[in-house]
């Protein structure tokens, strides 16, 4: 009899621990990873992704690109920089070993992305498909995009200087919403320590005060090294807000200085370290040398001819203020040839 009444209770009980089980199950299967073919399953939470049509979303034997983001998952963060022309594909590889050789990117759950725009072949200078090799082996995975279309904004394009509706293209990044958080590089930056800090800014934009030869702390900010969160909707209202806030003569830095002013976290100087300050800054640069992680060089840019590297002064036949920087670049830049077996092949760069 007793038998007979527990079992009797336990047999709900049973019922309701398996129904249980099951709709566990239900509510925790992994995630669908976003891809560039699919709809992201979690747009109803989050908003949805905004299409990218310039990147290729199935493989194309004519296309060497086209394979390059097809069907994968993503990481949580991306590691970017942007390469337009192939003069900067060089300092890129350079950027692209450095961060590698400081970084575990899987630990940082993070990937390498770079923004390229393409040569087309009639005359608008981009990225070569050899150029698509040399960032591949440099640990780089590719972004095609198309030049930023400011259709249905007031924007007259004509007016920007070419080299700037070239930088005005990095503000492509904001609408890169697979990411959870994106950290920006400049190509002409190298990286001499570990990254991961950057990825727990807070707030959506972060960057490091700018130097100037007469200004050690400036008000504003260097868009050479950025952290944000990538939102479709800040993006669209940079497009909208650029034709009242941009100055033909001015890149994306002055114009992302004004939109974001008041707003952003600022960064350490480790985060980058202007070469500006070694010139001009001398004793602040040497107290800040041995805890810089990002360095970047920004008025005098390495150069592949020897007889325009940077010397000090009595050395050589050439010789500028910012030496101490671009001596350590040179032997850098050496470094990343010999570890990629491209010594002969690519002119070091100092």
């Amino acid at each position: 009899m007793m038998i007979a009444n527990r079992s009797k209770f336990l047999l709900p009980g049973i019922i309701a621990l398996a129904l249980s089980v099951l709709l566990l199950a239900a509510f925790t299967k992994g995630p669908a990873y976003y891809n560039y073919n699919a709809v992201d399953p979690w747009n109803h939470l989050k908003g949805a992704p905004p299409t990218d049509l310039s990147v290729s979303t199935s493989p194309n034997s004519t296309n060497p690109l086209s394979p390059i983001l097809v069907d994968r998952p993503h990481k949580k963060r991306v590691i970017t920089t942007s390469v337009f022309t192939s003069s900067y594909v060089p300092l890129a590889m350079m950027l692209g070993y450095s961060i590698m050789k400081h970084n575990d990117l899987a630990a940082m759950e993070a990937e390498m992305v770079a923004m390229i725009l393409k040569d087309d072949g009639q005359g608008n200078e981009g990225v070569t498909d050899n150029d698509v090799g040399y960032l591949m082996k440099a640990g780089w995975q590719l972004r095609e995009v198309e030049p930023l279309d400011f259709e249905g904004t007031t924007v007259n394009e004509s007016l920007i200087l070419p080299h700037h509706r070239f930088n005005l293209n990095k503000l492509q990044i904001f609408r890169w919403t697979e990411y959870e958080k994106l950290l920006f590089i400049d190509a002409d930056c190298a990286v001499r320590g570990d990254l991961s800090e950057l990825f727990h800014m807070p707030g959506p934009f972060a960057a490091a005060p700018d130097v100037w030869f007469d200004i050690l702390v400036d008000d504003k900010f260097n868009s050479g090294v950025m952290v944000l969160t990538p939102n479709l909707s800040i993006f669209q209202d940079m497009l909208q807000k650029l034709p009242a806030i941009h100055q033909p003569e001015d890149g994306d830095q002055a114009f992302l200085q004004v939109y974001w002013k008041f707003r952003y976290f600022g960064l350490p100087y480790r985060y980058n370290l202007n070469q500006v300050m070694f010139a001009h800054f001398r004793s602040e640069w040497d107290k800040l040398w041995d805890e810089a992680i990002i360095v970047h060089l920004t008025t005098h840019k390495p150069n592949p001819d020897p007889a325009r590297w940077c010397l000090p002064p009595g050395e050589g036949t050439y010789n500028c203020e910012e030496w101490g920087p671009l001596g350590w670049y040179r032997e850098y830049f050496t470094e990343m040839l010999h570890a990629f077996d491209l010594v002969g092949e690519i002119d070091v760069r100092g």
